[in-house]
């Protein structure tokens, strides 16, 4: 079995075998979508619900690339954001100790701050109002104690995305998902890739259409709302997660950029600007890192390992990932609810993406 029937097997066989409920999925070469598939289901509680083609996913942390990074994209373009402007400059001495001063854009966009991985901010001031949730969250990101000096490690880090989503904040005068909208999701036209804000004190409504993540014996389950704690405590707009879509609008975000690459002016995109965005960076020594976008490790890679050495991608705590080899114009993008309806099997989905990424690129190319 080869070419996209190998992919629908995959993805059935991974569905029987319980690694996630479902899955929406796509193939492409550049703007050219050559298969699409859904399987499995998008809910299993309190009743069930089949994927669609047209199905929403919680995309987690690819809110990291194709929102937080695409947005400091275009604002780098405009000229408007500079990617070694220290944090000071940008924010002013009051807003963080200088131990943190030294911390530049680039440093938040590879993950080299020094700032920790995680940080349960949600825990912290959870008997904060929330009106008060959002400057009391950001207050305790730059409060935060460095694991590193700013540049000498890499550290995957949400809370050096919450940082940065302060600053696109604080330089643009604008929240991030109504940055977002106007920047990027309205020029493009891709108006079903949005942010989905949401009054935490407010009872959830069911969301038909939507796939359903962890059923969390806190907050009961997270059916169109994010399914990160930090996040929703956020009310549902962060720098790390908060980005909800189908399958065809990550694509066709995707795809724009890939043009972009290319060296065509795409919307908000420039060339330039996008190349230097999709290129490693090498602020510390042998990381794997250009600007918000992962490049291919040299093993265990969740591209798989055929994916040449120009490729970007990213995955997402909720079993969302894409990958997307700049020369051969390939694009893969993976949707799972892999965490519904709880948070069992993410060892899984870690094995499970690798084998997806190496059958589509053989399926794209031979």
């Amino acid at each position: 079995m080869s070419g996209f029937a190998a992919l629908e097997h995959l993805l059935a066989e991974a569905v029987r075998a319980g690694h996630f409920p479902g899955a929406v999925a796509l193939a492409a070469r550049g703007d050219d979508v050559r298969w699409r598939h859904a399987v499995g289901r998008a809910r299993l509680i309190p009743d069930a619900e089949d994927m669609t083609l047209q199905t929403v996913f919680d995309l987690a942390s690819l809110t990291k690339p194709l929102a937080t990074t695409a947005t400091a994209m275009v604002l780098h373009g405009a000229g408007r954001l500079d990617l070694d402007r220290r944090l000071e400059q940008i924010l002013g001495p009051d807003w963080l100790p200088p131990v943190k001063a030294g911390i530049t854009i680039r440093h938040l966009l590879t993950h080299s701050s020094g700032l920790p991985d995680l940080v349960a901010f949600h825990r912290e001031l959870f008997l904060t109002p929330t009106p008060m949730r959002r400057p009391a969250v950001m207050e305790k990101v730059f409060e935060t104690d460095l694991i590193a000096a700013p540049g000498s490690v890499e550290t995957y880090s949400d809370v050096g995305f919450l940082a940065l989503q302060a600053v696109l904040e604080h330089v643009a005068g604008r929240t991030l998902d109504e940055l977002f909208t106007a920047l990027i999701a309205e020029p493009l036209g891709i108006e079903d890739l949005v942010y989905r804000p949401f009054d935490p004190d407010e009872e959830p409504e069911g969301a038909p259409g939507v796939a359903a993540t962890w059923d969390d014996p806190e907050r009961g389950l997270c059916w169109g709302r994010v399914e990160d704690e930090n996040a929703w405590f956020l009310g549902g707009v962060a720098g790390h997660a908060g980005l909800f879509g189908p399958v065809a609008a990550v694509h066709c975000l995707l795809a724009a950029l890939l043009r972009a690459w290319h060296g065509q002016r795409v919307g908000p995109f420039a060339p330039a600007t996008v190349r230097e965005f999709f290129r490693r960076q090498g602020v510390v020594s042998g990381s794997d890192w250009a600007l918000g976008f992962d490049t291919p490790a040299a093993a265990e890679s969740s591209s798989g390992g055929t994916f040449s050495e120009n490729s970007v991608g990213h995955t997402g705590y909720t079993g969302t990932a894409f990958w997307m080899d700049l020369p051969a114009e390939v694009i893969g993008v993976l949707l799972t609810n892999r965490t519904h309806p709880d948070r069992a099997n993410e060892a899984e989905i870690k094995v499970f993406r690798p084998h997806f990424f190496s059958e589509v690129r053989s399926a794209l190319c031979g």
